[in-house]
């Protein structure tokens, strides 16, 4: 049976455009001890690159760190990376919506913060919500 949870928003970025090059970090304020890992909705708009399917390349890596410190230092979590390809459902409709879904370490419970930093390497629209559960 899946686990049961909700989801608290606790930033969002707007689609917008996004030029080559590093954006952010975007932090979150201390998550609450109970949540127990995070989500990031990304969206992207009818302008997202389309190259050869044989040969895809990066367009936006997205790297999430977590502090157990209030922030004080951080720890690369996890890391997802959006190719030049149609972005598509499981069952293979095309659609502009992705969720990512991670766990958050569980070793410390207090103090814990979350950033989102992106790595455009080509130009495009993205947007995030970035909740935790």
């Amino acid at each position: 049976m899946p686990k049961s949870f909700a989801k608290t928003q606790q930033f969002s970025v707007p689609i917008t455009s996004l030029s080559v090059g590093v954006h952010g970090p975007f932090s979150s304020g201390n998550l609450p001890t109970q949540l127990q890992g995070y989500i990031v909705d990304l969206q992207n708009d009818a302008t997202w690159p389309v190259g050869d399917p044989a040969n895809p390349q990066p367009v936006v890596r997205l790297d999430v760190e977590v502090s157990t410190d209030a922030g004080q230092t951080w720890v690369s979590d996890a890391s997802i990376t959006l190719a030049d390809q149609p972005w598509q459902n499981r069952d293979k409709t095309p659609t502009n919506i992705s969720e990512w879904n991670v766990s958050l370490p569980t070793d410390d419970l207090t103090g814990r913060r979350a950033r989102l930093t992106v790595t455009v390497s080509i130009a495009c629209r993205l947007g995030a919500t970035f909740s935790s559960y």
